[in-house]
């Protein structure tokens, strides 16, 4: 316990930070604003991510919080804190060591700093929107989705990388981006989550006390962190495993006996369901090796009736390249 209490009052976060919140819930935001803004003649505002203050408490009273059991997963109300309970923790289980023993990826001893995470996906979003008809009522109107490339190369240790996109309108757009990563779970560079624990406990602890506030639920905001990290992040085996056991203790998670990614391939998907969008993890029912996410809706929503696939991204090479631009061999 002592071991843990340290660990966790290490890893608390700044006192403040960006925090993405959770995917549904911000377009849902953001639909409202835009319409309030539409129907009062104004231009729909970009809205960039609310900067969240949190409250940084001192070692004591973290100390005292992780004594009463509050900080630890099951303080946190996650529900079963042990995996294999349900057929999800128990597939999650056999995901872990998978990720365990992968050999993608060169150790992190092997990587320098002076190297780059090469990420390429295939996907999309849809999207919406907004105008006013002749009588001056909002009309919304759904964009489908409209799947393309998108490469990334972040830089280990969080310094400079690329972003190079197709858009679906102009074609390919290179961004060159001034920071890739940071210390915190939602920006992490390749470096960072080498030094992050691997006790799946203190790591969904510390997702938690990372993304607090954000979201609607702590426990649904952990689910689209990890499910982030895992789609364009490389991560460390061993935490790898760590995130994927992390997982299995947050409650709600589900097993989708037949999913598909953006490139049609079929698997299997660890699963949460908040406010009628369903979040899967895709995995190759074989190998068990992440493929990709999607989102569909499970009822009528704003994006339309039931099971309308809203995003949907495959993963489709990840590596290590010695520059931003490069390409891993084929």
């Amino acid at each position: 316990m002592n071991d843990e209490r340290s660990e966790l009052v290490r890893l608390m976060p700044d006192p403040a930070h960006d925090l993405p919140g959770d995917r549904h819930q911000m377009l849902k935001e953001r639909l409202m604003e835009q319409i309030a803004d539409v129907a009062a003649g104004r231009t729909p505002r970009v809205r960039r991510r609310r900067r969240r203050v949190l409250i940084a408490l001192t070692a004591s009273a973290m100390a005292i919080v992780v004594a009463a059991g509050a900080v630890s997963a099951f303080g946190f109300g996650v529900g079963k804190f042990w995996a294999g309970q349900t057929p999800a923790g128990d597939l999650l289980e056999r995901i872990a060591l998978v990720a365990a023993n992968s050999t993608d990826i060169p150790p992190a001893d092997q990587v320098r700093d002076d190297q780059f995470e090469y990420i390429e996906t295939y996907g999309g979003f849809a999207g919406m929107s907004f105008s006013q008809d002749a009588s001056g009522n909002v009309v919304v109107e759904v964009i489908a989705l409209k799947p393309h490339r998108r490469q990334i190369w972040k830089s280990v240790t969080g310094g400079p990388g690329l972003l190079r996109q197709e858009n679906p309108n102009v074609g390919a757009e290179d961004l060159i981006l001034e920071s890739t990563g940071g210390e915190s779970l939602n920006y992490a560079t390749f470096r960072y989550l080498t030094t992050v624990s691997t006790n799946p406990d203190v790591l969904l602890a510390k997702i938690y006390i990372e993304t607090w506030g954000a979201g609607p639920n702590p426990q649904q905001e952990a689910f689209v962190t990890i499910g982030d990290m895992m789609r364009e992040s490389i991560v460390p085996a061993d935490l790898a495993e760590a995130l994927y056991k992390a997982a299995a203790r947050i409650p709600g998670i589900t097993v989708v006996d037949d999913a598909v990614d953006a490139l049609g391939r079929h698997g299997v998907a660890i699963a949460r369901t908040h406010a009628g969008m369903r979040t899967e993890w895709i995995f190759d029912r074989t190998t068990l090796q992440f493929l990709g996410e999607r989102s569909v809706t499970t009822e009528q929503t704003e994006w339309g009736p039931g099971d309308t696939v809203i995003g949907s991204t495959a993963v489709v090479v990840r590596a290590i390249v010695d520059r931003a631009g490069q390409l891993p061999p084929s």
